[in-house]
């Protein structure tokens, strides 16, 4: 089984995302855009996705990470996945959906951050940080780092959100 990946990260509401893309543009580096579908499944504990892209394999995703409007920890486990279309029927009728979120996503790298531009179906826009921890000692670095990047960006903490994208009302 693939080891649990450690990240600093926050999802923020982004009602225009046109400046915060001008901006990365002369900071950082465009990676694509993808359209990613991510089916949720009913579970008892953290939270179980089928991420599905067209042209890629799929991803079957396991976190967990509190629910709390702040930059935060989350422990993330990835395993690539062959034959998506069968593992999501298979978990549909063994676990059941939670929720289905279909999301334009635009990958940027910015100081040695993935920084997601999302347009998600029914939602609206954000903007989402990750950086991966390969030391949980250094935890506590990359998530003042990452309040220092949104705060660059000029984001306000109240934009912040607590949960997943298949928490929020009309998900």
């Amino acid at each position: 089984m693939p080891p649990s990946i450690l990240l600093a990260e926050l999802k923020a509401r982004c009602p225009d995302l046109a400046p915060v893309r001008t901006w990365l543009g002369a900071r950082a580096t465009h990676e694509r855009t993808v359209r990613q579908v991510d089916t949720y499944f009913i579970v008892g504990r953290g939270r179980l996705k089928l991420r599905e892209v067209e042209g890629q394999a799929a991803q079957l995703i396991q976190y967990e990470r509190p629910n709390v409007a702040e930059v935060k920890r989350s422990a993330v486990r990835v395993v690539p996945v062959d034959d998506g279309a069968a593992l999501r029927a298979a978990l549909e009728d063994a676990l059941g959906v939670w929720r289905r979120v279909v999301k334009t996503r635009e990958i940027w790298r910015w100081n040695g951050v993935q920084v997601h531009l999302d347009t998600v179906d029914g939602l609206g826009t954000f903007l989402e940080f990750e950086e991966t921890v390969a030391d949980p000692r250094r935890l506590a670095a990359a998530q003042a780092h990452l309040r220092r990047l949104l705060a660059d960006l000029g984001i306000p903490a109240t934009a912040l959100l607590a949960g997943s994208y298949s928490d929020l009302p009309g998900a």
